[in-house]
């Protein structure tokens, strides 16, 4: 098979993602845009109502991945604060993108309202269709409002943190598994985030987790593999590359390497299970993604991640962005941010296993002494 053939497929195994879901999240976030409000479900060990707890020093905001189901990563996300001994300490919310399946869906489904007028509130994307507006992508939801889902993520960051809510916060850990993993990996490109000043004057961190992302962002032309020149355009398509971006990245008028700027200044961390290195259900196999393959290789998630990530350095030092001598050893950028690529040993695709292992709690946390040190706050 060709390279142009391969590049109307999109996924392995991906149809799950066509059925309702079966449990939303029982909490609502309102989210706005110049043309009126909307609403997103999702679960949290706390209501974002101003109600303070001083007991809380960190914010840990889990993201499902194709299937919708905020509710399981809500649970994973709490058995990895439940790991790290840190009970009490680590508040943890998981939001839910709808689709067009949910909001139409006639069967009763946990958490979201049997009001037919509330549910037409619920912001919701499409996953197939001739036009395609996709939640993964970061293209504007089709209503009630158009807006998209990092800037819902945006809204819901800054109001964590722009909040008294949480007057002891220290950090936000944004992490995703799978498709969210790669949705991470854009927004630490892409995201507005919570208010800088804010962040700033109360000294909090914001990390971005990608985990196991199936694809990977590339600032430029380079890719492991030969491409035909007719075949360039497909390669540099959003998600990919920049081509045709969705509203909210082209609205801010940037270039590739501005938002490679941005990245810098980012805290992001890549993990990547060593056992996912085979083609699964939901590996990405459309041209853009099988060019991040080296020729004559099977799509490999594992791969994929290791060289993208020595494609950034080489980039970041290019353009300037780091001390490649200290990059090497730390990660730290000149201009303030961090990158990291972490292998995680003995561990497929799963979230839970991710999460849990001994590297997605140094990921999602801190180091084995920051960790040491909010356990023992009193």
């Amino acid at each position: 098979m060709g390279l142009a053939e391969v590049g109307e497929s999109f996924a392995v195994g991906i149809e799950a993602q066509d059925n309702p879901v079966a449990i939303s999240g029982d909490k609502l976030f309102p989210a706005w845009t110049p043309e009126g409000s909307t609403l997103i479900p999702y679960f949290g060990t706390h209501e974002l109502d101003g109600s303070k707890d001083p007991n809380i020093v960190g914010v840990l905001k889990i993201n499902c991945g194709m299937l919708r189901d905020e509710g399981n990563y809500f649970e994973i996300g709490f058995k990895a604060v439940k790991a790290a001994g840190l009970e009490g300490k680590v508040a943890v919310f998981a939001l839910g993108p709808r689709t067009d399946v949910d909001i139409s869906a006639e069967h009763h489904i946990d958490g979201l309202p049997d009001n037919p007028e509330l549910r037409q509130r619920f912001a919701y994307w499409t996953t197939r269709g001739a036009k395609v507006q996709n939640w993964k992508n970061g293209d504007n939801a089709i209503g009630p409002v158009p807006i998209s889902w990092y800037a819902v993520h945006d809204q819901f960051e800054d109001v964590v943190c722009s909040s008294k809510q949480f007057p002891n916060l220290e950090w936000m850990s944004d992490v995703g598994n799978s498709a969210q993993g790669q949705a991470n990996q854009r927004r630490t490109a892409v995201g507005i985030g919570p208010d800088p000043a804010v962040v700033r004057e109360r000294g909090i961190l914001i990390r971005r987790v990608d985990s196991n992302g199936g694809t990977n962002l590339f600032f430029d032309d380079w890719r492991p593999r030969p491409i035909a020149p007719e075949d360039r355009e497909l390669v540099r398509q959003w998600r990919c590359g920049f081509g045709n971006a969705p509203e909210f990245v082209t609205q801010q008028g940037a270039t590739p390497q501005q938002f490679l700027g941005r990245f810098a200044l980012g805290h992001y961390i890549a993990i990547r299970g060593e056992e996912d290195n085979k083609p699964t259900i939901g590996s990405e196999v459309h041209l853009a993604a099988i060019v991040q393959d080296p020729e004559d290789c099977e799509p490999n998630r594992f791969q994929r991640g290791k060289i993208w990530a020595d494609y950034m350095v080489r980039l970041f030092s290019r353009h300037g962005l780091i001390n490649a001598k200290a990059f090497a050893g730390n990660g730290l950028t000149e201009v303030g941010g961090s990158f990291n690529f972490l292998p995680v040993p003995a561990v497929d695709h799963g979230a839970l296993g991710m999460f849990t292992s001994d590297v997605g709690l140094t990921a999602l946390f801190g180091s084995l002494e920051e960790v040491h040190r909010l356990s023992m706050l009193q």
